[in-house]
C-alpha cells in the first residue's frame, strides 16, 4: 500500500457495458449475482485509518452499476479482518450486489472493473464473487 490511489474511472466499462450483460428478468432464467467489496477504510494495529475508497467513488460506481445493469443492492457496509504479514488490519466495505446476465460479457464486465478498482484505489485484490442464481 505504499502509492495513493487514483479516482475510479467508469470509462473503462463504457464499451462493455454495450454487450449483452443485464440480467434476464421475468422469464425463469439462470443469471450471476456478482458480490463486490469496495474497501472504504482500513485500520492497521496502533495506526490511524486510512481512507481508500472516497464517498465521490462510491457514488459514482453506484451509478454506473445502475446504468449498465438496470439495477444494484447495496446492503450495510461489513468489517472484517485480515493478516498482512503478521499483522491483523481491520476493514470496512461496501457492499455492490448487482444481478447479471450469465454470458461471458459479464464476466469480462466484472474482471475489468475489479482491475480498475485495484488499480485505482491501490489495492492487490478487490474481492468479487460470482454466483449462479436462478431469476424469476
Amino acid at each position: 500500500m505504499g502509492k495513493a490511489g487514483r479516482p475510479f474511472n467508469p470509462q473503462v466499462l463504457s464499451e462493455l457495458s454495450q454487450a449483452p450483460i443485464k440480467p434476464p428478468l421475468g422469464v425463469g432464467a439462470v443469471a450471476w449475482r456478482f458480490t463486490l467489496l469496495v474497501p472504504m477504510e482500513e485500520t492497521k494495529a496502533g495506526k490511524a485509518t486510512k481512507q481508500i475508497a472516497t464517498d465521490k467513488d462510491l457514488v459514482i460506481l453506484q451509478k454506473t452499476l445502475t446504468a449498465h445493469f438496470d439495477g444494484l443492492t447495496i446492503p450495510p457496509e461489513s468489517v472484517g479482518y485480515g493478516l498482512r504479514g503478521k499483522q491483523i488490519e481491520l476493514n470496512r466495505h461496501a457492499s455492490l450486489v448487482v444481478y447479471a446476465a450469465a454470458t461471458t460479457p459479464s464476466e469480462l464486465y466484472f474482471q475489468t472493473l475489479r482491475q480498475e478498482l485495484q488499480e485505482a484505489l491501490a489495492q492487490e485484490v478487490i474481492l468479487v464473487e460470482r454466483q449462479e442464481v436462478w431469476l424469476q
